[in-house]
């Protein structure tokens, strides 16, 4: 199919350098894995307004601990305003969302919120170059983190308490699902043969999903 075609070449010029980008952005947080001893107390707190989470957190010193810490976005410094709004969103959601968090339920609610509407904005980009480089590095995200934040079960936590209809939810959870299993390279050829790409890209609209499985069959090897 034409469409198909057109994206199988813009994904050979853009492959190279999603993979490249998502590789530096996980370089360099774990470059930030700093430890930072002997913070002043301080009873001040830091909410990021850019968040749509909107949850404060102790500051501590917080000049000397933003110092100390390498942004990993800072790979992507020369894409788009949604592009690094989204990879800034689901690295929140990475590192916020682990196993080893205690979270209330309304901390839980709001991660969950801000991950589907972020995955939401990712799937229905109009540039297909902008969707390549966030859909790539999800899945660095999802495989790094697949026993932490983006294991089935956390992701599937609190589901039922977003303020969205059950077709949503259910279309939702089938892309999610494609997208943990494909984050894994080494069983793509063989899922991608026998997997309905076609019920999990139904949580793009109808324009994009046609790239969604296409793009899914690239990474797979799959023409």
């Amino acid at each position: 199919m034409a469409s198909s075609s057109r994206f199988d070449r813009l994904q050979d010029q853009i492959n190279e350098n999603a993979n490249n980008l998502s590789e530096k952005a996980s370089s360099l947080a774990d470059a930030a894995e700093v430890t930072v001893d002997n913070f002043s107390d301080t009873t001040g707190s830091l909410a990021d307004a850019s968040s749509a989470v909107g949850v404060s957190v102790s500051s501590g010193n917080a000049e000397a601990a933003a110092a100390a810490k390498v942004n990993p976005t800072s790979a992507y410094d020369n894409e788009s305003d949604e592009v690094k709004t989204i990879i800034r969103h689901v690295e929140h959601y990475a590192l916020e969302a682990g196993s080893n968090k205690k979270l209330s339920r309304t901390d839980l609610v709001s991660l969950q919120t801000l991950l589907v509407r972020n995955l939401e904005q990712l799937v229905n980009l109009k540039s297909n170059a902008d969707f390549a480089v966030c859909f790539k590095r999800l899945m660095t995200l999802v495989r790094e983190n697949r026993t932490g934040a983006f294991s089935l079960n956390n992701l599937n936590r609190a589901i039922s308490s977003l303020n969205k209809g059950n077709t949503f939810i259910d279309n939702y959870t089938k892309f999610i699902d494609m997208v943990v299993l494909f984050s894994d390279p080494t069983m793509r050829t063989t899922y991608v043969r026998r997997y309905n790409l076609a019920a999990g890209a139904k949580f793009a609209k109808n324009e994009y999903r046609e790239r969604l499985i296409e793009f899914i069959r690239s990474i797979c090897g799959v023409q």
